[in-house]
């Protein structure tokens, strides 16, 4: 569907770029300002050391995303290009974009977020060149096509931070300086034109997808190359504001996992492993660590069962001996507990003391066929404690 829809586009007469409706073209210093049917604005008469352009206008697209700025040579101009200048050639400082509403002297100032150019000159050893230095309101830097063919076209296009729409009583001023300290370079020919398409549209100056397709003149979708497809596909999806949220969602998903990831790092584990040989170890006289005595070796507590004499009594062979079912000792402290908890009190009443010291059961068959049910229901404590609540006695 998407597809079609591009293609019905292009059908219905897509334009890329539009003509603003010029209401008002003046300069600050008197450089007389010619508006062309074409759009195009030719400088005449007084030629000012520094100027600026202010151009008011209107427009009937339902939003602004970009701004195209066209630099003609022209045969009244210095050595047939660009300005009238002794050089011919131009310096552009800044551009500014504006809003303001009819009858209103209050102007909204638009940012620019972008700004890229057909050619621009090597600005090593001088200020003057680069595109992007239009946008930083510095007369010291600029942009001029210097040492390029100063007898063609020259194109720039502006990028809109967020697209612009303007309500009908509103009107746009975009206004042009030539400040440069070298002077005596202002634009002799230019024309403006605004886009509704965001994204790639503004960020290149190559036709855009739906210019291409326009061009190609193809009416079955199967006859698309890939390449442009693909592109269609990229300005169709800049504009879809489901998968534009979506896609923010999940960059900042992605941001996320990537500084935790940076912030993780390698990290040292201290890792254990038995000694093939095991250390011997003695009782040390009046703790004294150089006087040894009596050498003892691994076991477990003599008042409960001993370890089979085929196990090595390292740490496994201890943790499986705590669940073994020859050793119902650990059972049996599980499930008085669980009955501690169930009744205020347990059927062993010193739960902490299982020992020669300790209290003998007040229900030994009990506590015992508890124990092995523990044990058969491979240690459930939620199975035991439903026994419990949901029994007669409880």
């Amino acid at each position: 569907p998407w597809l079609m829809e591009q293609m019905q586009r292009v059908e219905n007469g897509f334009t890329a770029w539009h003509l603003p409706e010029l209401r008002s073209v003046k300069s600050v210093e008197g450089t007389v300002l010619t508006a062309e049917k074409t759009g195009v604005i030719q400088a005449s008469g007084p030629t000012p050391r520094q100027d600026d352009y202010r151009l008011v206008a209107a427009t009937a697209l339902p939003r602004i995303t970009g701004l195209r700025l066209e630099v003609f040579p022209h045969e009244s101009h210095t050595g047939g290009k660009l300005s009238r200048g002794d050089s011919g050639e131009f310096i552009l400082t800044d551009v500014k974009l504006q809003v303001r509403r009819e009858g209103s002297s209050q102007l909204k100032d638009i940012d620019f977020v972008s700004a890229i150019a057909d050619v621009e000159k090597d600005v090593k050893g001088r200020n003057y060149g680069k595109i992007k230095d239009t946008l930083d309101d510095d007369p010291r830097n600029g942009w001029t096509t210097e040492t390029h063919d100063a007898q063609q076209k020259h194109v720039a296009v502006f990028e809109l931070a967020e697209p612009l729409q303007l309500e009908e009583s509103e009107e746009l001023i975009f206004v042009m300086l030539h400040r440069s300290t070298e002077g005596d370079a202002n634009i002799g020919r230019f024309r403006v034109m605004l886009t509704d398409q965001p994204g790639p549209a503004v960020r290149s100056l190559e036709p855009m997808p739906l210019e291409v397709l326009a061009a190609a003149n193809l009416k079955e979708p199967e006859k698309l190359e890939p390449k442009l497809k693909q592109r269609l596909l990229d300005q169709f999806l800049v504009d879809h504001d489901l998968y534009q949220q979506r896609k923010t969602e999940l960059d900042q998903a992605q941001a996320q996992l990537a500084q935790v990831k940076k912030g993780a790092g390698e990290l040292n584990v201290m890792v254990l492993a038995e000694r093939q040989e095991p250390r011997q170890t003695f009782v040390l006289e009046r703790g004294v660590w150089d006087k040894h005595g009596k050498q003892v070796t691994r076991s477990v507590p003599a008042a409960v069962l001993p370890l089979p004499a085929e196990q090595t009594k390292d740490r496994l062979d201890l943790a499986e001996w705590l669940v073994s079912r020859q050793n119902p000792l650990t059972a049996r402290v599980v499930v008085n507990h669980l009955w501690q908890i169930s009744f205020g009190t347990g059927l062993v009443r010193t739960p902490g003391d299982f020992g020669l010291q300790g209290e003998l059961p007040t229900h030994p068959a009990v506590l015992d066929w508890l124990a092995l049910e523990l044990m058969e229901h491979d240690w459930d404590l939620q199975h035991i404690l439903r026994l419990i609540v949901t029994s007669r006695t409880y």
